[in-house]
């Protein structure tokens, strides 16, 4: 009997390792399965950091280059003004032609707004001067100098009396002007 029970021990100890070893490959499996998610996971989070420090490096690169043109920034809202800015060249004009001693009209026509070829806004006019030659060119002179994007497209000089007495000198003339104008 002692053998009987013996061997019905072994199958006893034999179920029992059994059992425990099917339960340690369960946790295994379970510990396994636990290990690839949380590594999914941070592989996911890696790339949402890598994507994060992607995106800061395009900031810091964006606000570089903003320092860089911050400073043209003026040049260019003065070279391609905006209405304010155009009211405020059309009266820059006429100080700058009355103190040269000449008479300015500015005219524009109904259709004077155009979008060019490139891209860029123009407002064209026609600048008419009344002065001698000398102070006609003068003012002329002043305009190149000025801070804007400007087209002189054709000149007309009348001159019945000789340019030492008053010439009719027409300028019709492109300005180039801010997009949202």
């Amino acid at each position: 009997m002692n053998k009987k029970k013996i061997k019905k021990n072994n199958w006893h100890i034999l179920i029992v390792f059994g059992v425990f070893i099917l339960i340690q490959l369960i946790g295994i499996f379970v510990l396994a399965e636990i290990i690839v998610e949380k590594t999914n996971l941070l592989i996911g989070e890696r790339h949402k950091l890598k994507s994060f420090e992607q995106r800061d490096m395009s900031i810091a690169n964006l606000q570089k280059n903003y320092q860089i043109i911050e400073k043209d920034l003026e040049i260019i809202d003065l070279a391609l003004p905006d209405k304010k800015g155009m009211i405020n060249f059309i009266n820059q004009l006429e100080k700058e032609a009355s103190s040269s001693g000449v008479l300015a009209k500015i005219v524009f026509s109904n259709e004077s707004i155009k979008t060019e070829p490139e891209g860029l806004k123009s407002i064209s006019f026609t600048l008419n001067l009344k002065g001698t030659y000398y102070k006609t060119m003068e003012f002329v002179k002043k305009i190149e100098k000025m801070p804007r994007m400007i087209q002189v497209e054709k000149i007309t000089i009348q001159s019945p009396d000789g340019i030492d007495v008053e010439n009719n000198v027409i300028l019709i003339m492109k300005c180039y002007i801010d997009s949202e104008f």
